[in-house]
């Protein structure tokens, strides 16, 4: 978890969050599938890291502290082993195409990403990345307040890291959430792998309609799920930490 808080804090800390997010409004059917991992931390928690004494070689940390206290929700979703990701790639580009501006894109054998803001008057309300390399899929959305003069960090950023900073992702802590086995019959326990950084944890489930099925906590790195009492059908696990969430799906099967 602690490589997703510095690229997000150093990479892009910025937006405005009176309207909704693109994963919302145009990912959240990825929700649903069983090898994405949705990540949601609130402006709360970006308040919190930026009363934290910064230090960060060539940087001016004041700076640093006032974009991220100026950040209002953090959205992601990460997909594996997802054999369209280009295709997948296309179409998220597709759905911004007229709603955000272009800012940067890449293209390469290692795959590609695009950023794009949402920008009215002079003030960025929304910094937003949709990538893929290889088989995999990335979106994610970054909502509070930017000057346009503050942009210029912004891009240096990502020119710094690139799509190395895509794999990344890909390679954190975010893939020791896993519910499994996936599908599961429910004369068997669901077991839970915890990342370290989100022990202690709450572990929520509810059906596909939200409704609350079962809350524990999250306390060692191997949980088990009872399933006996679980019918037949889709669910959604989620690990509450703070303002932090990752989300799984699951499914029940005779």
């Amino acid at each position: 978890m602690k490589k997703i808080f510095i690229f997000i804090a150093v990479m892009t800390a910025y937006s405005f969050g009176f309207s909704q997010n693109i994963i919302d409004k145009h990912f959240s059917h990825y929700k649903n599938q069983d090898n994405i991992t949705s990540v949601s931390i609130s402006g709360k928690m970006f308040q919190i890291a930026s009363q934290i004494e910064l230090e960060v070689e060539g940087k001016d940390t004041k700076q640093l502290q006032d974009m991220v206290s100026r950040i209002e929700s953090f959205n992601m979703i990460v997909g594996e082993a997802m054999p369209d990701s280009k295709s997948d790639y296309k179409q998220g580009i597709s759905k911004v195409q007229t709603s955000h501006e272009e800012l940067m894109r890449v293209n390469n054998k290692e795959g590609n990403f695009m950023v794009k803001i949402d920008e009215q008057d002079g003030l960025v309300r929304e910094v937003i990345m949709i990538g893929q390399s290889e088989k995999n899929f990335i979106a994610f959305s970054l909502m509070g307040r930017i000057q346009l003069d503050e942009l210029g960090e912004v891009i240096s950023e990502i020119n710094d890291h690139g799509l190395d900073e895509i794999e990344n992702i890909f390679d954190n802590k975010i893939d020791e959430f896993k519910a499994y086995p996936n599908p599961s019959k429910n004369s068997s326990d669901i077991r839970i792998d915890i990342p370290e950084e989100m022990l202690g944890a709450r572990i929520v489930v509810t059906d596909m309609n939200g409704k609350l099925i079962g809350e524990y906590p999250a306390e060692s790195s191997k949980e088990q799920l009872r399933a006996s009492n679980l019918k037949n059908g889709s669910y959604i696990i989620q690990l509450v930490k703070d303002d932090v969430k990752l989300t799984k799906k699951f499914i029940i099967l005779d």
